[in-house]
């Protein structure tokens, strides 16, 4: 498709120069399309997952069976969203490194069919369009992600990401 500036009038988020290819380690946000609920349900600080929670949950942890270069981390399926941080290693052998985005769309595209196959809906989008990430930049910065996703559920009566939070 080309370039229409009425259509394409989303201001990038990426660090401008960046390679986000390139070998480290990231932070990334994906949200459910309108912010829906579908993974399950936060009791008593504690994220219990449903159904499609966990095809979310397994898919995130097959990502490195399809691309040998990524290295998984912590990891939190929430009500409306997921966090994760992503290690990209580099190249091996022959095979080129994926970038960030390619890894990302894999993850989305493979979880959407199959969350839309068992809520038997078509046609429906089940994540936006985009996803938030952040580079990791030191250990410092990757403890600080680390906590924040481990301790996700227990803040989430705050979280904005949470249509009931009270604010």
């Amino acid at each position: 498709m080309p370039y229409d500036p009425e259509w394409h009038h989303r201001q990038s988020t990426r660090l401008r120069g960046y390679d986000y290819s390139s070998q480290g380690g990231y932070f990334v946000t994906i949200c459910v399309e309108n912010r829906e609920p579908l993974l399950g349900e936060v009791i008593g600080g504690q994220m219990i997952a449903n159904d499609v929670g966990d095809i979310v949950y397994e898919t995130w942890q097959d990502l490195p069976t399809r691309f040998p270069t990524v290295v998984l981390d912590a990891f939190i399926v929430m009500p409306n969203h997921v966090h994760g941080i992503v290690f990209l290693t580099g190249e091996t052998g022959a095979t080129e490194a994926p970038s960030l985005g390619l890894v990302m769309r894999a993850f989305k595209s493979i979880s959407a069919i199959k969350c839309n196959r068992h809520l038997q809906r078509s046609g429906a989008s089940f994540w936006q369009s985009r996803f938030h990430d952040r580079i990791i930049r030191d250990e410092k910065a990757h403890d600080a992600i680390r906590a924040y996703i481990e301790n996700n559920p227990a803040f989430w009566l705050r979280d904005p990401e949470n249509p009931l939070a009270a604010r």
